[in-house]
């Protein structure tokens, strides 16, 4: 296993996409822990778009950072290219716009990849954990709302 974590660092957008470039090139990290780092949607967007081309990664931890609906759009746009199976967005600033498109965007993952979302203690509201609710019966992807 080979985990690259830089919690607590502040790291913020630009940070992201650094890491972001080196993912893309990467071929043995499989944990990634960047929670704390004030890391917004331009960043998300950048991760997101490298967890796409890397398939070595099975676990990012992006909670605690500023990721709101347009990151988890993102997210959710290339969740069908990733090979990761967990994914915690904790305590970010995803409302019911970013949870309906993680909601839609689950529908169409690889059989066994992403197997787990956590999206507690974001503004989702009614709206959004009905979206996830109503995507729940056909997927073997867990959400936690």
């Amino acid at each position: 296993m080979c985990l690259y974590s830089l919690e607590h660092n502040n790291i913020g957008d630009i940070g992201a996409k650094a890491i972001a470039d080196a993912l893309e090139k990467n071929t043995s990290i499989q944990y990634i822990v960047l929670h704390h780092n004030n890391i917004g949607d331009d960043g998300a967007r950048a991760i997101a778009s490298a967890l796409e081309k890397n398939n070595t990664v099975q676990n990012i931890n992006l909670d605690y950072n500023n990721i709101g609906d347009d990151g988890a759009r993102a997210i959710a746009t290339s969740m069908k290219n990733m090979t990761i199976q967990t994914i915690n967005l904790k305590h970010n600033k995803i409302g019911d716009d970013g949870a309906k498109a993680i909601a839609a965007g689950r529908g169409s993952v690889k059989q066994h990849t992403i197997q787990h979302i956590y999206l507690e203690h974001n503004k989702i509201g009614d709206v959004g954990a009905s979206a996830i609710s109503r995507n729940a019966a056909p997927s073997s992807v867990c959400v936690w709302v």
